[in-house]
């Protein structure tokens, strides 16, 4: 954690997590499906700072959740594609006891999306345009499950983060969070790509309020990569 650009404090997260799922694949491209989660996390900080005491904090809990999904996947291709569609919705409900979460009498609700297009222009330019949403609907929503802002690549690792060119990965923490972004990917050379992504988005804590309410951000980036058999690198 950083303030004012000096280094401020820590964070360290241990995390656990148990994912029971079933899905149905239809057509090849679209696959619906249900699952349950079991999560644990201990989140452990550590802030000095001018006059104020060196600060330890822990904060460690278990939840259950339940959720629904949908996925659609055109591209003709897992990177770089040139044609196609991808879209993810997901739809979960967050507990302490697998009935409700501490503070209110149901559980809280996040909805999620994902959405990309790929748009060929030439043999060698391609318009990939994309929209990342994240909505809370509840109470006394814990850290864990707020929604974090920033990262050129969405990680594998936690469903609470949304990328965002021009900020570090899960920079900005909000209750809400609305990203569009378009990437123009021009292949230099077979496998070789340059890419310029460009993004804007509002973050705001009363889903309610978004269009009057929250905070506007932009950014912009540019990438090289190489398409290689294990990956882009």
């Amino acid at each position: 954690a950083y303030g004012d650009g000096e280094k401020v404090g820590n964070f360290d997260l241990d995390y656990v997590r148990l994912d029971i799922n079933t899905h149905s694949i239809l057509k090849e491209s679209y696959s619906v499906g249900i699952g349950a989660k079991a999560e644990y996390y201990k989140v452990a900080s550590n802030f000095t700072m001018v006059n104020i005491p060196e600060n330890e904090t822990n904060e460690d809990d278990f939840f259950f959740s339940y959720y629904a999904f949908l996925r659609v996947d055109s591209h003709e291709k897992a990177y770089y594609p040139k044609k196609g569609v991808s879209l993810y919705g997901e739809y979960k409900l967050v507990t302490n006891n697998g009935a409700s979460l501490d503070g209110m009498e149901r559980p809280a609700s996040i909805a999620y999306l994902k959405f990309q297009k790929a748009i060929s222009v030439s043999p060698a330019l391609t318009i990939y345009p994309k929209f990342y949403g994240r909505v809370i609907w509840g109470k006394n929503i814990p850290d864990f499950f707020m929604t974090y802002t920033g990262g050129i690549d969405q990680t594998d690792y936690f469903d609470i983060q949304i990328p965002f060119v021009g900020l570090d990965r899960m920079e900005m923490a909000t209750t809400n969070s609305f990203v569009f972004r378009s990437d123009f990917q021009y292949e230099l050379f077979k496998n070789n790509y340059l890419v310029l992504k460009a993004n804007f988005g509002k973050l705001t804590d009363d889903v309610n309020n978004s269009l009057d309410e929250g905070e506007w951000i932009r950014g912009i980036g540019l990438t090289y990569s190489y398409n290689s058999l294990i990956g882009p690198m």
